[in-house]
């Protein structure tokens, strides 16, 4: 349940017909077939197929796709995170989003969704004391939502961050930024977590040799 909070957060889609589904690069496959491992009870040999997306630059990339079986507490996860019907259904975050998200999902939803920026440029540190800095990328929300989940961040796992604009010439799609303290934080306590394809998100290391 902690993995689908995040998830749903994160990447994950849950269907109003009560199924959860996820798509991601193949060279992130062994994260998705991780997940799928923490819901045995409602994954099926059919549940895993291959598909395609088309990058923004034109080229075509291979990708694995992932749904589950229906499930009653998918219903419910889709009836707290998701307003409206047909094209109009959006995800919202619930008022009680901090009795929901513990350590787990916060490593689910910063692996879907993070990018931890170490300082190098062109395979060079910038300045040998660098910070790393973290990101939450929360365009899908709106304003209020990324502002209670930056709140619910400080007061639970004491991560100073605030929303900020992607594009500094809109206001319509905010990200999360962490202050370089609680970005060390983040990825010190949430580090145990990841799985070896996403553990450059938490490992310098493992970011330079990856």
């Amino acid at each position: 349940k902690r993995m689908l909070i995040g998830s749903v957060l994160g990447d994950g889609h849950i269907h109003p017909l009560g199924y959860w589904s996820e798509k991601h690069s193949i060279t992130q496959a062994e994260y998705l077939r991780w997940k799928a491992s923490l819901v045995p009870q409602i994954t099926t040999d059919k549940s895993f197929d291959e598909g395609k997306w088309v990058g923004k630059d034109g080229i075509i990339y291979p990708q694995l796709c992932f749904r589950t079986r229906a499930h009653s507490y998918l219903y419910e996860l889709g009836n707290m995170f998701y307003f409206g019907e047909g094209e109009l259904r959006t995800k919202i975050i619930p008022s009680n989003i901090s009795d929901l998200l513990d350590e787990l999902a916060l490593a689910v939803w910063f692996m879907d969704d993070g990018n931890t920026d170490w300082g190098y440029r062109n395979g060079e540190k910038k300045s040998p004391r660098a910070e790393p800095l973290c990101t939450l990328h929360t365009e899908g929300f709106l304003l209020k939502d990324v502002a209670l989940l930056c709140y619910v961040l400080k007061n639970k796992f004491d991560l100073s961050c605030k929303p900020c604009p992607k594009d500094s010439k809109r206001d319509d799609k905010w990200i999360i930024r962490f202050t370089s303290t609680a970005s060390r934080q983040l990825v010190e306590l949430l580090g145990k977590f990841s799985v070896k394809c996403m553990k450059y998100k938490f490992d310098e290391q493992a970011y330079i040799t990856r």
